[in-house]
């Protein structure tokens, strides 16, 4: 037994509008049931047990007998069960199709989660470089000063050694140097020798 919408069931009780019915659901006197649409369907049972002396049994077989007709000519259409069949197949395809591209997205996050691990491993490595970097950056910059300074250091050296003669006895300070002897002389030990005349 099918179920009945809101305005067939106005029109088995005999209602002249649906408000009666919609006013039996509110109040809780007459259940219903709602399809995937969300349309509301009420049971014909229910509808004899809330209105069984406005019941129309004729009516209902009416609605009975047209509702059956279409269901039977909806399934016997060639092109109906060929949809169906076709229907059924698309549906296989696209759950196969699903299937794979959900494999391939679970491929997909294993190497995003790779590279991000890849990502960190080569970002650490990077900030460990950088700081050595700096560090050696910072020690030749040091080394660098030190070597100008030592540069500009001869520039002191000449002061050093007007202290350092001041600080030598006099004794070796007063010594005069000797005069420059020729050849000759230094070869006999710079005393000339004088011939007896």
């Amino acid at each position: 037994m099918s179920k009945l919408t809101i305005t067939q069931a106005s029109q088995v009780v005999g209602l002249p509008s649906r408000t009666k019915i919609y006013q039996a659901i509110k109040s809780g006197l007459l259940s219903y049931d709602t399809d995937a649409n969300g349309k509301k369907l009420i049971d014909p049972s229910e509808l004899a047990r809330v209105y069984p002396d406005d019941f129309n049994q004729d009516v209902f077989e009416t609605f009975q007998k047209r509702s059956n007709r279409q269901k039977q000519t909806f399934q016997n259409r060639p092109e109906t069960s060929l949809n169906t069949q076709k229907t059924s197949e698309n549906v296989q395809l696209l759950q196969q199709q699903v299937a794979h591209l959900e494999e391939r997205l679970k491929d997909s996050n294993i190497l995003v989660g790779k590279l991000e691990r890849d990502y960190k491993v080569e970002k650490d490595e990077l900030r460990k470089d950088i700081a050595y970097h700096r560090q050696e950056n910072e020690r030749l910059t040091i080394i660098i000063e030190k070597q100008t300074l030592l540069l500009s250091a001869p520039e002191l050296q000449p002061d050093k050694q007007q202290e350092t003669t001041s600080a030598t006895p006099q004794h070796v300070a007063e010594e005069k140097p000797q005069e420059k002897q020729g050849w000759w002389s230094r070869f006999w030990n710079g005393k000339p020798e004088v011939a007896d005349r």
